[in-house]
Order: C-alpha cells, then structure tokens, then sequence
C-alpha cells in the first residue's frame, strides 16, 4: 500500500506517457491494452477521456497546493491547447473541466481558450429531440450515454458557474434531468448505461460502476453549483441509491448490484470524488484507506476494470489503467 503522493506521482509518470506517445495513447484504450504504448493508429485528440481522469486527479493535487501536479497539468494543457483549441468529442469535457478549474487558480489565458472551446463545442453538438447530447454523433443514432450526461454536466455547471454563462448551466442540467426522466432504473434507482428516448429504450446493464460514477461526477458539479436548484432532491437520491451499494470495504464492485464480483477501483474512485465533492460522504476515510491498499510499490492503481467496447459489452480483465490512476488520485486529494 501507497500513499496519495505515490499515487499522484504515477499520474503525474502516466500523463507524461500520454504526452510523449500522444499518436498511439487512443488506440491503445481502445484495443484494452494495459500500457499507452501499444497502440497503433494516430491519435489526434491529446484530451480525450483517459487524459481527461488523469488531469482531473492532477488539478485536485494542484489545488491542494501541490506544484509539481500543477505545472505538470498546466504545461500539459497549454501544449494540448496550442494556437487553435480543437475539442473533437464529447468526452474532452472531463479534460476541459480540469483546465477550467486550473484557470481559476492560475490565470492561464490558454486554459480558459480550452474552456471556452469546449463550452462552444457541446452548444452546438447534435442533440436528441429531448435536448440531450449525442455521445458520438458519427453513430447513425440518437443513443445518449451516461458517460456524456456526466461529463457535459461536470463541465458545463462549473463553467456556467465560473462566467455566468447562463445557456451552459441549462444545457448542462438538462442532460441530468432527462436522465432521471430516461436513463433510470425503477426499482433501483440505478442508471442504465444508455438510453433512446424516442425508442423509450434502455441499454447496456442496470449499475455498471462507471455510467454510475459519470453521472454522479456531473450531479456532484452541479449540486456545488445550485444546491438548492430544481436538481437538488433526484440528485441526492441519486447518490443514495448508489451509496446502498457499498461493500464493507467502503468500495464499489464493477457492477454495482453485483457486490460480491470484482471490485473496480476506477468506478470506486469516481464515485468517492463525487461524494467528496459534493459533501455527501459518509466515511470518505475508509474509502481511501481500501483504494491505497490496491496500489503497488510504485503506486500504480490496480484492480481498475479495462475499457468497455460498448453497451453490454464489458471486458473483464482487471489491472493498471489511466483512468482508474487518475479517478484514484481525484479521489484521494479532494
């Protein structure tokens, strides 16, 4: 077992990985490969959602007063963002949240042009009849996932918040009150992975770990920004009923209702970040007590399930991944 500055250094070893092999990193997360370099296609996008959970884990150090975290995410930032900001899908936003929440703290004009690039790109993204955004929108379909609605909430709410951006605090929550109207399940109050609402259509399994731990990062950003809104009571029944599904340890198995199956301390970090975040933790300390003992001498994450392919299709093969490193170390510094 680690401790949180071990943790945060490999982050910070992982980031620098993503940075130095920018053209394979992609790839790689896709094809379920266990380290960054064993992609092969070109990757364009040096913000998407793997960046984006290691950058978020960096911003937290960062504001906890750590300067190595915060030059190491910012000059990331700033190389990513270049002359021209380009946000090429919907999961940059986890990415851009992190740069929003780093320009607050530094006053770098490149994060804010980051910010502000993303905030242009989910306005103007396609949209369902309802007002939710398409996760990918090259798909010839209209399925809205719980990993868009949680990362275009967390962005959204908190640059609304930060620039009284009125269009984008209700384009943010929008994308959760038509999940609670949508996306839930009845009896267990747990999110489907997807859903259709002009077929009236769930997808993929009732409480996979991580479509719960998406949509709790976005309702915690927007709890913090208006806690009394209109969101306030579905958002913290939301929390509840995940919260039913706590093992003894203080983690989250992979599939939520399936507690006795392997845990996944990706799904287990992002759903402590959002209880901290959001001030709804009941024993943070015991959380983050479980998640260190699942580190190795280098502290390296471990026991994070891989990458999901798509609805219902979810690999199980556990071991070290960017977005459990850097969902982990969210979680440990907030």
């Amino acid at each position: 077992m680690q401790s949180k500055e071990a943790v945060l250094r490999e982050a910070i070893r992982e980031l620098g990985l993503l940075e130095n092999h920018r053209e394979t990193a992609k790839e790689a997360a896709k094809s379920l490969a266990k380290r960054v370099l064993r992609g092969e296609k070109k990757n364009t996008d040096p913000v998407f959602w793997p960046a984006g959970l290691l950058l978020m884990g960096l911003t937290e150090a960062a504001l906890a007063g750590n300067k190595e975290a915060e030059e190491a995410a910012v000059s990331y930032l700033v190389r990513a963002a270049g002359k021209d900001p380009m946000i090429t899908h919907t999961d940059d936003a986890v990415a851009a949240y992190a740069a929003l929440r780093l320009y607050e703290k530094t006053g770098e004009p490149k994060l804010k042009d980051l910010s502000d690039a993303c905030a242009a790109f989910l306005k103007h993204a396609r949209q369902d009849p309802l007002g939710s955004i398409v996760y990918n929108a090259a798909r010839n379909n209209s399925y809205i996932f719980a990993d868009g609605a949680g990362q275009t909430a967390l962005f959204l709410s908190a640059y609304g918040a930060a620039f009284s951006d009125e269009e984008a605090v209700s384009l943010g929550k929008r994308q959760l009150s038509n999940w609670f109207s949508n996306g839930l399940d009845a009896r267990t109050g747990l999110p489907y992975h997807g859903y259709d609402a002009a077929g009236g259509i769930c997808q993929g399994i009732v409480g996979w770990g991580r479509a719960a731990g998406w949509l709790l990062l976005g309702a915690a950003e927007v709890l913090v920004s208006d806690p009394a809104g209109e969101l306030s009571f579905p958002i913290r029944k939301l929390f509840a009923d995940a919260a039913g599904y706590e093992r003894q340890d203080g983690l989250y198995a992979w599939t939520l209702p399936g507690m006795r199956g392997p845990v996944d301390t990706s799904a287990s970090g992002m759903i402590l970040w959002a209880q901290k975040r959001a001030g709804l933790s009941a024993d943070p300390e015991r959380s983050e007590k479980a998640l260190l003992s699942l580190t190795d001498d280098e502290g390296k994450v471990l026991q994070c399930s891989a990458e999901c392919i798509d609805f219902g299709q979810y690999v199980q093969q556990y071991g070290s991944y960017p977005w459990g490193q850097g969902a982990v170390c969210a979680a440990l510094w907030e």
